[in-house]
């Protein structure tokens, strides 16, 4: 069987090379008209969409602020946020007392509305300051992706940029990336599995892809702090309040994303959401934002535009989580309701501690790329045609009703749904295997096949010193494993980091000082002739990276001789 390994690729010089040419710095130069386009294009949804049923939803959103603005107040929340919302309240009640010119007052009511959503959402570019968070953010990744135990060459502790980058192991099409930019609305949509995500991606697609620095929604909590909020406004970010779930809310922000594709603002957005509590690749993707992808395509064929809006699904894999415990815990206390008793580690790490093992970290990350597509999935050649089944396809037609391009929220909607299936896909042969995520599956499936007498919830809440693995055991099945997993690199179902084409030992050993390097409560350990754990909550949710691959019923046969 030969060997499928990947390339690496990069760092690629800058696609264009003054920042104030970059799409974002031309989108944020006129802030103030971007603002006006967004009001008038909220404006006119929310007409489409509720027509009659605009008092109902004028209500609701008036009331669902009050409260929020009462009962959930930020720091971040204009001073008079309580305030605006109460009278709002008491101008609803006088125009529903009018007679005359009713419809028309409450038309204006929702302009008002729109208006303070539309001055909050979009952020700002400010060229001088990104060159300032590109070197804070590459001596601060240089302090999480280099052992300070080596950083003490030239004076640096957080090591020199090209050791830094270095780090970052990038795969997949770049080439036909950057070649297609200029061309069609760039979106990128990554797997989203830490706070890191955010920075880390954009700095990694900058430097690495020598592409713009891309557009991203920040969570409006993250302004809570001053000097976050200082730094986040003026690089791109625009703002995602999460404590509003209203109509006009959420149209407004889906609109701006619209705007920002229509306007050829290349865009990073996590299509699930928020991130994974499991551990797990996404296998379910919200619809709204991958919905405007949809509808801003959509607009192009309508205003007679070809450009093409080209989306890149991004899969970031790495060693370890900082918040995982956090994660796990709070994802099987939803899963398992009644069933979950969260305990509490009996070995807590001292701040020092945990400083001195995040220092300590040394390790990569890896960003791996998947083929271009359109809105329908079609992966795009190198001239940025669809294609299906090999052939060149116009997709336009797919908007076409009655010999003209229409706007048809029902028939985006099915559109949405199959793009969604489509990143999905891409996303599980995309998926870079390392070897701490081998370790884990291995080690979690054995203990589970000792104890599958046991619900998932009472072998969670064993203590300890009950998990233990034979060496022997254990060995075989991770060489089970990785045999099976090489099948599948070769048939392109994923991709294989590179120490997985090492002897066994190698790869154990690597993944257990990846998985132990920043993780007090190791998931799991070696001893002189057995493997343990210290945390198998841990254990279980990096083992979950591998699942949805039907690995289990895969080794099932494979592994009847292998008693655990």
């Amino acid at each position: 069987m030969a060997e499928n390994k990947i390339e690496f690729k990069g760092p690629f010089p800058s696609i264009i090379e003054n920042l104030t040419d970059w799409p974002i710095s031309r989108f944020y130069r006129d802030r103030k008209k971007i603002v006006e386009e967004l009001g008038e294009l909220s404006y006119k949804s929310i007409l489409e969409k509720y027509g009659d049923n605009l008092p109902d939803v004028l209500k609701q959103t008036i009331h669902s602020e009050t409260i929020r603005s009462k009962n959930i107040p930020w720091q971040v929340d204009p001073p008079d946020e309580l305030d605006y919302w109460k009278e709002l309240g008491s101008e609803f009640k006088r125009i529903a007392l009018t007679e005359e010119g009713q419809q028309a007052k409450y038309q204006d009511l929702c302009k008002k509305i729109i208006r303070r959503y539309a001055e909050e959402i979009p952020g700002d570019f400010v060229p001088k300051t990104f060159l300032f968070a590109r070197k804070f953010l590459t001596r601060m990744f240089g302090a999480i992706y280099n052992p300070w135990y080596k950083k003490d060459q030239n004076g640096m502790w957080w090591g020199k940029r090209d050791e830094v980058l270095n780090k970052f192991k990038v795969t997949g099409p770049v080439e036909k990336i950057r070649s297609l930019f200029d061309r069609t609305s760039v979106v990128v949509v990554p797997t989203h599995f830490s706070n890191l995500d955010s920075p880390l991606i954009g700095y990694g697609i900058e430097t690495m892809t020598g592409l713009p620095a891309f557009s991203y929604g920040a969570g409006l909590n993250l302004y809570d702090y001053e000097l976050a909020a200082y730094y986040i406004s003026r690089l791109g970010a625009y703002k995602i309040d999460r404590r509003k779930r209203n109509g006009i809310y959420l149209n407004t922000l889906k609109e701006f994303s619209v705007i920002s594709f229509l306007k050829d603002l290349n865009t990073v957005f996590f299509p699930g959401g928020t991130r994974s509590r499991s551990g797990a690749l996404e296998d379910s993707l919200k619809y709204g934002l991958l919905g405007t992808l949809i509808e801003a395509q959509n607009y192009n064929y309508k205003n007679g535009l070809n450009k093409k809006v080209m989306i890149v699904p991004l899969v970031v894999s790495y060693h370890f989580i900082f918040e995982a415990e956090e994660l796990v815990n709070q994802h099987l206390r939803k899963e398992g309701r009644a069933n979950y008793i969260s305990s509490k580690s009996k070995k807590k790490a001292s701040f020092f501690h945990l400083l001195q093992r995040f220092l300590k970290s040394d390790t990569e990350v890896y960003m791996s790329f998947g083929e271009p597509i359109d809105v329908f999935g079609n992966i795009l050649d190198d001239q940025g045609n669809s294609l299906k089944n090999g052939e060149i396809i116009d997709i336009e037609q797919h908007f076409i009703s009655e010999e003209k391009v229409t706007l048809d929220k029902q028939r985006n909607d099915v559109y949405t749904r199959v793009l969604a299936q489509q990143i999905v896909e891409s996303y599980k042969t995309e998926n870079v295997v390392l070897s701490s995520h081998v370790v884990a599956f291995s080690a979690y499936y054995l203990v589970e096949k000792k104890y599958s007498d046991l619900d998932k919830f009472t072998l969670l809440g064993l203590s300890s010193d009950q998990v233990e693995l034979e060496k022997d055991n254990y060995h075989s099945l991770v060489r089970e494993l990785i045999e099976e997993l090489k099948v599948m690199s070769v048939n392109g179902e994923l991709k294989l980091a590179p120490i997985l084409h090492e002897g066994i030992e190698k790869v154990i050993d690597d993944g257990i000082k990846h998985l132990s390097s920043f993780h007090v409560n190791k998931p799991w350990y070696k001893t002189e002739s057995k493997y343990k754990t210290m945390n198998l909550k841990l254990l279980y949710f990096y083992h979950n990276r591998l699942l949805g691959y039907d690995l289990k019923k895969r080794l099932q046969e494979k592994t009847e001789l292998i008693s655990a």
